[in-house]
Order: structure tokens, then sequence, then C-alpha cells
């Protein structure tokens, strides 16, 4: 019996340090960081920004300007290119021309090499923190820049690059090791920060990380109350997945001729579509979009004076320049609503966190596509009925972030 409960007892412990293997593969790294930067100049704190995807830039760029301007801060931004464009063997990258255009040359490293096929060291930079605004470790292609590779020289820190709004957002990232080997995790809300509290118990324990809920800082860039009282332009927002549960379905293929046959009927009306990044690759991918319907559905776009079909980056001029918001699941709705203008939301609200539910009494909730457009059109008459309600819960969600680029700097400065 003595042998069997020794045995048991055994197990149970290797099977504790297995599951909580992270966490200890953390704290061996935090234990040889002491020694790695005993000995580093405190003259200044270098700071990495990681980017793979344009998209997520607008996440980390209000911290990004003003590190800038802090002569105690060397700031770099390495840019990594997908691993499609490496398997692709191509000699420049969409991420590389988007951050050519917007970053000083001092500021930039391009992390890959076309021409040489090689790789820049992260380490020899010599990083006090390392920033991503993804929790997907394994889509980054070159293994050294993960998060359990640089989490044993620098901090990593996490800051996400979309709002969450859903209540089962960790069922999309709790199997993937960023989190897990962050220093630093900032939340942009309670939901959030209670689910990365849950996840990472082991890891606070140990006191390997501190998590924050100091609000967004990217709401800070959205321009408020700029609304007109007879919005004419849209912007319509469609989501890129295909299931019902990664949160929600893509209204793309369903929509997109009753749009575009609507805008055709009422020239003084604008649409921009403005689809999700993966979602025209991933319709083609999969098959449910032919590239011949796609072609079609292209050239009745730049048919129709009134259409746009918008891919740039840089997503904020979008937002600035319409006036109504049509959306399937998007976490730029958050940045929409922070403009106080009208949403008209064509999702469910079944998987809505605490702070989606509360801001969704301001939405717009057509059951159909025609519903859709008859609000459209009511609005664009300046009937806004909920307008004021908007305006209140606006105010309330976008003033809890207000200050958050300070707070955030402010963590990273008091970081031991």
């Amino acid at each position: 019996m003595k042998h069997r409960s020794k045995k048991g007892i055994l197990s149970l412990t290797f099977a504790y340090i297995k599951r909580n293997s992270r966490a200890f593969i953390r704290l061996f790294h935090e234990l040889r960081k002491i020694k790695l930067t005993k000995n580093r100049s405190k003259e200044f704190k270098t700071v990495v920004f990681f980017q793979i995807y344009p998209a997520g830039w607008n996440s980390v760029r209000p911290l990004y300007d003003f590190l800038s301007k802090d002569p105690n801060y060397k700031i770099i931004v390495m840019v990594s290119p997908k691993k499609d464009d490496i398997d692709k063997e191509r000699d420049d990258c969409d991420s590389y021309e988007f951050f050519r255009r917007i970053i000083n040359k001092e500021n930039l490293i391009f992390s890959y090499n076309f021409s040489t096929k090689k790789w820049k060291d992260l380490k020899t930079l010599k990083p006090d923190f390392v920033f991503y605004t993804r929790p997907y470790d394994k889509e980054i292609p070159f293994k050294a820049f993960r998060s359990k590779q640089v989490s044993s020289y620098a901090r990593v820190c996490f800051l996400d690059y979309g709002y969450g709004f859903s209540n089962e957002y960790t069922k999309f990232w709790k199997n993937e090791s960023l989190i897990y080997y962050a220093s630093h995790i900032f939340s942009e809300n309670n939901t959030k920060f209670k689910e990365y509290e849950k996840h990472l118990r082991i890891n606070k324990f140990l006191r390997l990380v501190t998590i924050h809920n100091l609000g967004f800082p990217r709401f800070e860039l959205i321009k408020r109350n700029n609304l007109n009282s007879m919005p004419k332009k849209v912007l319509w927002i469609s989501r890129w997945t295909l299931d019902s549960y990664n949160p929600d379905r893509s209204t793309f293929l369903k929509n997109i001729w009753p749009l575009l046959n609507f805008f055709e009927q009422n020239k003084d009306l604008e649409l921009i579509c403005r689809p999700h990044p993966n979602m025209i690759d991933n319709l083609l991918s999969s098959g449910e979009l032919s590239t011949e319907n796609f072609n079609k559905i292209k050239n009745k776009i730049n048919d129709l004076q009134n259409v746009v079909f918008d891919e740039d980056p840089n997503y904020l001029d979008s937002i600035e320049s319409s006036e109504i918001l049509l959306a399937d699941y998007s976490t730029l709705i958050a940045d929409y609503f922070c403009t106080q203008k009208p949403i008209i939301y064509l999702g469910n609200f079944s998987h809505f966190n605490n702070e989606a539910s509360e801001i969704a009494e301001g939405f717009y909730k057509p059951t159909n596509i025609e519903a859709a457009l008859d609000l459209i059109l009511k609005l664009s008459k300046g009937n806004d009925t909920l307008e004021k309600k908007r305006k209140f819960l606006s105010d309330n969600f976008y003033n809890r972030n207000v200050g958050s680029i300070k707070r955030t700097v402010e963590a990273i400065e008091n970081s031991n």
C-alpha cells in the first residue's frame, strides 16, 4: 500500500509539473535573466514592438508615439513577414511596405532578409521589453521570436490587437503559449482581466506576471463628437470566419448583393466595404466563394461610383470618414462606439461579455438585411432614435479608457 501510495503521489507530482511546465520554464528564465541583465546599462530602456500584421499596429501605436519622445527609451519596431510571404519566396511583403511608410528608418528593423534568407537576432538588441499584439505564438514564423525564447532575456508584454467583446474569448487563446510567458499583460476590460487571472494563477503565485487593467490605449486615437444629423456614408465591416463558434459567422456572402443593389438604387448614399483582412482569402480557400463570383463582386463595386472596397491596413480613416457602421461581430465595433455615431449590428449577442452587453444597448439590431437597409434610410433622413442613449453610453465607455496611455507607460517605468 505504501509503495502504491508513493507511486500515486509521484504520478500526481509529475502530472502537476507537466500541466504547469510553462510556469516552471518561466521561473528558470527569470533566474537566468538576473544574470544576463545585472551589468546592463541603465541609461535608457529598450522597448521593441514586434509586428507581423499592419492591422494590429494601432493598438500599440499610442505607446510608440509617447515613448519615442522620451530620451530615456530606445524604441524599435521589428517587423516580421508572415509565413506565407516566406514560402512564396517574395522579394518584399505588405508588412514591410506598410511600416516603411510610417516608421522612421532609425527605429525600424526588418527581421527577415528576403535576398539572403537570413533572420535578424533580436537578442543582440538587448531589449528590456518586447511588446506583442497577438497571442498566437505559432503564427510567428521564426521560433527565436516566440515568447518562450524571448522571455529568457527580455520582459514579454502583451497588449491585444482588438478589444475583447466575447465571453468565450479564452477558448481561442488559452492554449497559446504567449500569455504564459508574458511578464506584463495589459487587459482592456474587467472580463478579460478576470480571465487572465484565472488562467495564470500559477504564474501570479510565482510572481512571474503582472496583469494590468488600465484601459485600451487605442481608443485615444479616435476622433469623437463628429456626428452628422443626416448621415450618408456607411462603413460595412464583415467577419472572416465561416463557423458560428469563432465567435460568429460572416454575413458577407448573404448580404453583399442586397447591399450593392441598395446603394445602386440610392446614389445619394455611400458605402465603404471593409471586410476583415482574412475574409476573402478564407472564403476563396474554403470554396465558399469562387474566383469567378469574387470577380463579379469586384467588377460591380468598380462600376458603382458610391461604393468602394477598402483594403487600407489603417482602418481609422474609414472610421473617421464614415457616419454609420453596419457590422458583423468585430472588435472594431468598440472603436466605432467611441465616436458616438450610429451602429447597426448584424451578428448575435449570445457570446457578448459584460462590457459588450452594456454598449450593445446603444446598437440598432435588425433581424435581417432588409430591416438593416430600412434603418440606413431612416438614419440618413435624421431619424436616429437611439442618439441620446448611445451618446450617454459612449461617453461612459470612452471615459473609462481615457488616460490609458499614461497608465500603461507608468506600469513599464515602475517595472523592476
